[in-house]
C-alpha cells in the first residue's frame, strides 16, 4: 500500500530526466529506486510512474483519479471512471481509451528492458489500469507480482484471451478490497476478477474519501494488513455453482484444471489466514503469561526484602541467585 500511495506523488518528466529518487512509506525514508519514466497524456488523463530499482527489476504506478476540482478531473471521472462503472454493471466488453492507454505503455516499457522483473501497482481508477494492463501483457512470466487497490473489478469486461492471460497471472495478481469503499465494486464472484481478491478487515471512518484512501485499513502488530478470513463454504458454493452453470456443455480438462486449482489457492488461503491467527494467539497468551510471572517474581523479590529482616539486600539477592531463581535466570530458562 505504501509503494501505491507514491502514485498520488507529483512527479514531472523533468524529475525523470532528473533520476529523481523515489521514496515510500509513512515517513517517505525507504527508497524505491530512481524515477526512470513519466507519462503525463492530456488527451487520456493516463499518468503512470516507472520506477528502476536495478537493471533487473522496474516497478510501474498507475495513478487513481484526480479530486473533482483539481487540473484533469473530468478526463478521469467522466471519460473512464462513470463509462467503466457502466460497463462493469451491464456486463458489457471493452474498456476505456486511458485503459487501453495503460495497457500499451506497459508493454513498451516492458520491451525496452527484456531482461528485467516488473511489479504493478494501482489505486482506484490506477487500478483499473493496471488490471487491464496485465491482462494483455505479453510476457506474463515477466510480472513479478501485481498490487491493485479499491479499484472496481474489469473481469466482467475482457475477453478470452485476456482472461486466460489473468489465469497465468493468478497467484502474482493481487486486489484488496474495502467492502465499505463504494467504488470498489463488482468483487461478488471471486472466480472473476483480475487476480485473488484479499477482503480487507476495515473500520468504518464515516468519511466517503477518507474510506476510499485507505483509511479504514487495519494493521496488526507486525505491520500486517489485517483481512477477513476466507470463507471455504462460500467458496465451495459459488464452485459448485460455476460447474453446473458455466461448465454444463462439457468439463474439459482445462476447466477442470483452473477449478481445482482455484479451489486449491483458496484452501491455502484459508489455512494460512488460520495459521497466522492461531500464531499471533500464542503470542498473546506468551505474553500475557510472562507479565503475570514478572510480577509475581517481583512480589516475591519484594516481600523478601521487607519480611527478611536479619539479612542486607546484597545477601538476599546472593541467595536468590544461588538457588537460581532469580528473575534473569528464569527468563535464561
Amino acid at each position: 500500500m505504501n509503494i501505491a500511495n507514491v502514485e498520488y506523488d507529483d512527479y514531472t518528466v523533468y524529475d525523470a530526466k532528473r533520476n529523481h529518487v523515489v521514496k515510500y512509506g509513512p515517513h517517505r525514508n525507504k527508497v524505491l529506486g530512481t524515477l526512470d519514466e513519466v507519462v503525463d497524456d492530456e488527451s487520456t488523463g493516463l499518468r503512470m510512474y516507472v520506477v528502476k530499482t536495478d537493471d533487473k527489476h522496474y516497478s510501474v504506478l498507475f495513478r487513481g483519479s484526480e479530486a473533482p476540482g483539481k487540473a484533469g478531473w473530468q478526463k478521469d471521472w467522466l471519460d473512464n471512471d462513470v463509462p467503466m462503472a457502466d460497463k462493469i454493471l451491464s456486463g458489457s466488453k471493452g474498456v476505456t481509451p486511458q485503459l487501453r492507454q495503460a495497457s500499451q505503455c506497459l508493454n513498451r516499457v516492458m520491451s525496452e528492458h527484456k531482461s528485467a522483473s516488473f511489479e504493478v501497482y494501482g489505486h482506484s481508477l490506477g487500478s483499473m489500469n493496471a488490471q487491464y494492463a496485465i491482462a494483455n501483457v505479453r510476457e506474463p512470466s515477466r510480472i513479478r507480482g501485481a498490487f491493485m487497490y479499491e479499484g472496481p473489478n474489469i473481469y466482467s469486461t475482457l475477453n478470452k484471451q485476456q482472461r486466460e492471460t489473468v489465469a497465468r497471472l493468478n497467484s502474482r495478481a493481487h486486489d484488496y478490497v474495502d467492502s465499505k469503499d463504494s467504488i470498489a465494486l463488482g468483487f461478488s464472484d471471486f472466480l472473476g476478477s483480475v487476480g485473488l481478491v484479499h477482503n480487507v478487515c476495515s473500520k468504518d471512518v464515516h468519511d466517503v474519501t477518507k474510506q476510499h484512501m485507505w483509511g479504514g485499513y487495519q494493521w496488526n502488530k507486525d505491520g500486517s494488513l489485517i483481512e477477513g478470513k476466507p470463507d471455504v463454504g462460500e467458496m465451495k458454493r459459488v464452485i459448485d455453482s460455476y460447474r453446473r452453470v458455466r461448465c454444463a456443455s462439457g468439463m474439459t480438462p482445462v476447466k477442470q484444471f483452473m477449478l481445482d486449482y482455484i479451489q486449491a489457492e483458496y484452501m491455502m488461503s484459508a489455512l494460512v489466514s488460520d495459521t497466522c491467527d492461531m500464531q499471533r494467539a500464542i503470542e498473546r497468551e506468551y505474553e500475557h503469561m510472562r507479565a503475570c510471572v514478572e510480577r509475581e517474581i517481583r512480589s516475591a523479590l519484594a516481600m523478601m526484602h521487607t519480611q527478611l529482616y536479619a539479612l542486607s539486600d546484597e545477601e538476599i539477592e546472593s541467595a536468590i541467585y544461588q538457588a537460581g531463581v532469580s528473575e534473569s535466570q528464569v527468563w535464561d530458562r
